[in-house]
């Protein structure tokens, strides 16, 4: 028994990636109560030994289920030397690929407890695997090679959780774990009447955000056709999208009198969502729930596609709409019915901040905390207030 969690995570995330996963374990180091000592335990391009981030530099390989160089062979010898120099007493299994096998190997070689965590983009994974059973036989494999030993997994939701069960593990060891918005960086004092100006955006053209990848593959094919049906319907507005990607030389061509800002640093995307109306997300992907709480904490409504399982990141009808798939006409009647509406507009704007204040990472990051100490058999810590700090390169789309 152990009332103290030195724990060693193992994610293949480098924190030179901008994502949900670097901003989810940045706050979990920052927000880490007393009890807990967290370090992340990584391989990649570079080497990095500091108190709470180790990477060990290793060697590019494909990683199996996707095109191109995207993981690093496991250096097992160094990694379970530091983690005795460490005085590892648990180990969190961030990552279902090569360096999760690793992670596992780790904590049966020092005979440790483990816990695990996942990623949303996994089930999206799975579903663009959908086609080919061997590929996803090999991915469901690599689950349950990583997740398998661990005493709980926390999954962000419903449909991570059913591919966790798909790959064999336990219904009981599987447990809902939404994640956390900082409220303190993503809030509606951050708005800027001076951006806005900039935009050209005002109250009777409200400015419409898109933030994430610019890809076709997020249902961004939608957004010209919807500046042109909200044209037709007399609705003055601005687009504004932030991110890059394949598709932002076609957008750009189709949408010439729309703002687009590359990649934002977190306080520039902050600034950002506070000083638009409303967030637009048609992407069906599971991995929107990032930028979907920080809209709404900075005051936001969100007009998100029923694919993308909104019920985890909104709630309907009052933090937002969510449209039911690509037909034109309800997307541009939903973006209408919020922004045409200045009364609506304002209720969704309070809703949608009070529904933030709910998902804190404070909140948010206990249940991962509890799992530490009920896996070592001790006391369940109270989970610090501070501020997350972002231990990364800070230019993310999303």
């Amino acid at each position: 028994m152990s009332s103290e969690a030195r724990v060693a995570i193992f994610s293949d995330n480098d924190f030179n990636k901008a994502n949900g996963v670097t901003t989810t374990l940045s706050a979990l180091l920052a927000h880490a109560p007393p009890e807990v000592q967290p370090r992340i335990y990584t391989a990649s391009a570079f080497s990095a030994d500091h108190r709470e981030f180790l990477s060990i530099r290793s060697i590019g390989i494909p990683e199996p289920l996707i095109d191109g160089p995207s993981t690093y062979l496991p250096p097992i010898r160094r990694f379970l030397a530091h983690a005795r120099e460490d005085r590892i007493n648990l180990v969190h299994v961030a990552t279902h690929g090569v360096l999760g096998a690793a992670a596992r190997y780790v904590a049966a070689t020092l005979d440790l407890p483990s816990v695990g965590t996942v990623p949303a983009a996994l089930a999206n994974r799975a579903s663009r695997l959908a086609a080919s059973p061997a590929r996803l036989g090999l991915l469901r494999t690599a689950i349950s090679l990583a997740y398998g030993g661990c005493t709980s997994v926390l999954v962000p939701t419903d449909a991570t959780r059913r591919l966790m069960l798909a790959s064999g593990l336990a219904p009981h060891r599987v447990q809902l774990w939404p994640r956390g918005v900082d409220t303190q960086l993503y809030s509606p004092v951050a708005r800027s009447l001076s951006l806005r100006e900039v935009w050209g955006a005002s109250e009777w053209c409200p400015a419409l955000l898109y933030v994430g990848k610019v890809e076709a593959n997020c249902g961004l094919g939608l957004l010209p056709r919807l500046a042109e049906r909200l044209q037709r319907m007399g609705l003055a507005h601005r687009w504004v999208v932030v991110g890059e990607g394949a598709m932002l030389p076609d957008l750009k061509a189709r949408m010439p009198d729309a703002v687009f800002t590359g990649l934002l640093s977190r306080v520039d995307l902050a600034r950002t969502c506070a000083s638009a109306d409303v967030l637009v997300c048609p992407s069906r992907g599971a991995t929107v729930g990032g930028i979907v709480l920080e809209a709404q904490a900075s005051g936001l409504p969100v007009v998100m596609s029923a694919f993308a399982t909104p019920h985890e990141h909104m709630v309907d009808g009052r933090t937002g709409v969510v449209c039911d798939g690509d037909d034109v006409d309800t997307w541009a009647g939903a973006i209408a019915s919020v922004v045409g509406d200045r009364r609506r507009r304002e209720d969704m704007t309070h809703a949608a901040v009070a529904y933030a204040t709910t998902r804190t990472w404070r909140r948010a990051l206990k249940p991962i905390y509890d799992a530490y100490l009920t896996s070592l058999g001790g006391t369940v810590p109270a989970v610090a207030s501070a501020p997350p700090v972002v231990a990364s390169p800070d230019r993310r789309a999303s």
